[in-house]
């Protein structure tokens, strides 16, 4: 896991736009997912 984190602030600081993007589309498929089960 330290391994991931590490690699991410690497790419963040490399990419921050599209980790910017990668990071909401995590969210936005997040919340979807709370609201479907929410639904049901």
């Amino acid at each position: 896991k330290k391994f991931q984190n590490k690699y991410i602030s690497i790419f963040s600081k490399s990419n921050p736009r599209f980790f910017l993007f990668l990071y909401n589309s995590h969210v936005c498929e997040y919340e979807s997912v709370l609201l479907s089960c929410a639904r049901t």
